[in-house]
Order: C-alpha cells, then structure tokens, then sequence
C-alpha cells in the first residue's frame, strides 16, 4: 500500500510539474552583455583595487621577500594576507553566483577565472593561517605560483566590450 501511494504521489507530482527541470525560460535571463560587463567592473574593480593595496603592504615597492624579513613581519603579513584572500573569495563567490547567469560567450570563462580565484585565496588563507616564516613563504608562493589571471581577464573583458585589463577601475 504504501509503495502505491508513494508511486502515486511522485506521478502526481511529475504531472503538475513538481519536479524542477531547466527550462528555456532560464536561458532567457541572463545578463545582457552591458549588464554582464558592470557587474564584472563591480566585482573585479574591487578586488583590484585590494590588490594592488595588498602588493603595497607586503612588498613596499619591492619585488621580493626575505625570510628573515618574513619572520620579522610576520604577524602584519598574516593579517594582509588573511584579508586579501577573503577579497579574493568573495570576489569568487560573485562571480559564481550572479544576480542573472552570465551571457554564454563568458560564462564558462568567468567560471574558470573564479576557480582559479577560489584556489589562489585558499592558498592565501592558509598563508594567513601560518605559524612559522616557512609556512607562510610555502603557502605564499604556491598562491603566486597559479597560473595567471591575465589571459581569462583579457578574453572575458573583450568578450563583454570593456576595457583591456588593469584599464577603467
């Protein structure tokens, strides 16, 4: 008996169309393309902007670290560094959920760019998290090391008709 019931509630329910599936109307709200593009400026101007407030604190105009200098500065590293990457997530996390789904000409393009930006802050969190000198420079550099952002930005920004990179923020 109640294996009928079930079966006959799930018929009922496929009938009225309880059972959610993709529709065309949901192809139909995406983001227009001026749309997509100043939500883009909106999300990337912000982390950008961090960033490059970011590379001043850690870097001071220099293009590397030491290790005794990383030890040194250890706790004002960790707390850019922490901040940073929840820029840098939150950024991801925009990017992965926008207010409409974003045009098919970018939309698998920004997908790939926010994984990359999910990976690289979570190697910037754990930097942030570190203890010791070493582990901060291990998790830092793996962060570094990812691959760059550059050729996704670029296609994205030509695809939504906006400026080139590091242009218009």
């Amino acid at each position: 008996m109640r294996a009928f019931i079930a079966a006959s509630v799930s018929g009922l329910l496929l009938i009225l169309g309880g059972w959610s599936t993709p529709s065309a109307a949901t192809q139909e709200n995406e983001m227009s393309t001026a749309r997509a593009g100043k939500y883009y400026m909106r999300i990337g101007c912000a982390v950008a902007a961090e960033g490059k407030r970011f590379v001043k604190l850690v870097f001071h105009g220099r293009d590397t670290l030491t290790l005794a200098e990383v030890k040194r500065r250890l706790p004002e590293l960790r707390t850019a560094t922490a901040r940073y990457a929840r820029i840098e997530y939150r950024f991801a996390s925009k990017a992965y959920n926008p207010p409409a789904p974003w045009p098919k000409s970018v939309s698998s393009l920004v997908d790939r760019y926010a994984t990359r930006a999910a990976r690289q802050s979570d190697h910037f969190r754990n930097a942030g998290n570190a203890d010791t000198g070493a582990e901060f420079v291990r998790h830092f550099n793996k962060a570094l090391s990812m691959p760059s952002f550059d050729p996704l930005e670029a296609q994205i920004r030509a695809r939504l008709d906006l400026p080139p990179p590091n242009k218009g923020c």
